[in-house]
């Protein structure tokens, strides 16, 4: 199976809980998930994100995301794997 890697730099945590939190760090991803948090990483990567005033965090919900409104029923169904 092949691994893809991404290394994200210079990301801001956003994540009260976490010893990173408000600390610009860079992220390597390993399929999809958070292999090395560091504050610099060289590590050889498929593919480099370095995005100026970039952030990351456990999640965010947007609350004014309104599903099934009139005239927009098929989106209230959400057909999820």
């Amino acid at each position: 199976i092949p691994t893809m890697k991404i290394l994200v730099k210079s990301v801001k945590v956003i994540h009260p809980a976490s010893k990173y939190h408000q600390k610009e760090v860079d992220l390597l991803l390993e399929n999809g998930k958070i292999k090395q948090i560091s504050t610099s990483i060289s590590a050889k990567a498929d593919r480099e994100i370095s995005i100026k005033n970039l952030h990351v965090s456990i999640g965010c919900f947007d609350s004014r995301v309104c599903f099934g409104e009139p005239g927009y029923e098929k989106w209230f169904y959400c057909h999820c794997p």
